[in-house]
């Protein structure tokens, strides 16, 4: 892609839309919001204490990183990360906002091109040279 195409692409500002698991399809761009943790608790220091659940809201280094939906079977949606490989989120933890197309096409590769610049051999180009045709014995 070269930088005109780009400009062109995310020249109107554009929002993350918040999304329902059931309308999570495969090809959708997503990007996790915040975590969801529940934490077992008691009320006094004492071991007759009540126990109680506290739930608490955590922004996770990952937030604003993005994902593309490969299948989705609810409550879990399994994801191909940028960086490499694949990872399934469960959404009853994770808070999915669905990325604008453009957006998420534009920010998808460009991390998925940052760190295939620092895993040698995985760049654009490569420093094996091309062996199809060539037999044996020459």
């Amino acid at each position: 892609m070269d930088t005109k195409t780009l400009k062109k692409k995310t020249a109107t500002p554009s929002a993350t839309r918040a999304v329902s698991p059931d309308d999570l399809r495969r090809g959708d761009y997503v990007a996790v919001m915040h975590t969801t943790e529940q934490f077992v608790v008691r009320n006094d220091k004492s071991w007759g204490g009540e126990l109680k659940v506290v739930s608490a809201k955590l922004f996770p280094y990952e937030s604003g990183e993005t994902f593309r939906v490969r299948a989705v079977c609810l409550p879990f949606v399994f994801t191909r990360v940028a960086s490499g490989g694949y990872r399934t989120l469960d959404l009853r933890s994770h808070h999915l906002r669905r990325l604008d197309k453009a957006f998420g096409k534009l920010a998808f590769h460009a991390q998925r091109d940052k760190t295939a610049d620092k895993k040698p051999g995985k760049g654009k180009k490569s420093c094996r040279k091309n062996r199809k045709g060539k037999k044996k014995g020459k």
